[in-house]
C-alpha cells in the first residue's frame, strides 16, 4: 500500500493540509483529495463528508463526473477522490473551526491578489458529462 497522498506509481498527489497551529498549505497544481483526507482537513468524521457530498450533488451545484475521480493507489485498491471545487464547496457547508479557517483562507487568497484576474464560472445546461 502506498503512503498517503501518493498513487500506485509513487507520484505525489496534491492535497490541502492544515497543521496543528491552523497554518494551511495549498499546493500549486491540480488537487484531488480522498474522503478521509478531507475529513482530516476539516476535523470531522467521514460520514459528514459523505452526507454533504450527496447534498451538493442533489442540489446540482456540482456533478460527480466533474468533481469525483477514482485514483489507483495500490494493486486492487482505489481511492474515490474529490476535486478542489468540491473541497471548497464542502468548506462552505461544514460547521467546524477547521472548515471555517479554510473558508477564510480561500476568501483571503481571492481578495489579496494584486494583479487582475478573470474568474470563469461555467454555465451548465443539463449534464456536464
Amino acid at each position: 500500500m502506498t503512503m498517503k497522498g501518493e498513487d500506485i506509481n509513487g507520484n505525489a498527489r496534491r492535497i490541502i493540509t492544515m497543521d496543528e497551529h491552523g497554518n494551511i498549505t495549498v499546493p500549486k497544481g491540480e488537487i484531488w483529495m480522498g474522503e478521509y483526507e478531507i475529513a482530516d482537513l476539516f476535523g470531522v468524521f467521514g460520514h459528514t463528508i459523505r452526507t454533504q457530498v450527496k447534498e451538493i450533488y442533489k442540489s446540482g451545484l456540482l456533478h460527480p463526473c466533474t468533481a469525483e475521480r477514482n485514483i489507483k493507489i495500490a494493486e486492487g485498491h482505489w481511492l474515490d477522490a474529490y476535486s478542489l471545487e468540491m473541497v471548497i464547496a464542502l468548506a462552505f457547508r461544514i460547521r467546524s473551526q477547521r472548515a471555517k479557517r479554510l473558508r477564510k483562507h480561500v476568501v483571503a487568497m481571492l481578495t489579496e491578489r494584486h494583479e487582475r484576474f478573470v474568474m470563469l464560472l461555467p454555465a451548465r445546461a443539463g449534464s456536464p458529462c
